[in-house]
């Protein structure tokens, strides 16, 4: 566990098969991913991905805010998303069509 601010989080180490790492940060008490740290290749850090702002749509949660911040902490950009819209549609399996 680490403290990110105020939110307790889980600490995870995640390598993608193309060998690139990242530390994925999970809050402890709403299971929401709330920051992504990209390293290099000696485990230093390269950018960060904070999300904030969280919203529940149709049973899942959404930020509202995304952050990137370059390796010294200053923000390289920000998204702010206002609306999150969930289209359902019909999924059509072997000749059956599923809802």
């Amino acid at each position: 566990m680490q403290k990110l601010g105020d939110v307790l989080a889980w600490k995870l180490d995640f390598v993608e098969s193309s060998g690139q790492h990242w530390h994925l940060f999970i809050n402890s008490h709403g299971g929401d991913l709330v920051r992504s740290n990209m390293l290099d290749d000696s485990g230093r850090l390269e950018y960060s991905i904070v999300q904030s702002d969280f919203c529940e749509i149709s049973g899942f949660k959404y930020p509202h805010r995304i952050e990137y911040l370059n390796r010294d902490g200053q923000s390289l950009g920000t998204e702010v998303i206002d609306q999150i819209v969930i289209a359902q549609r019909s999924l059509e399996l072997a000749g059956q069509v599923a809802h």
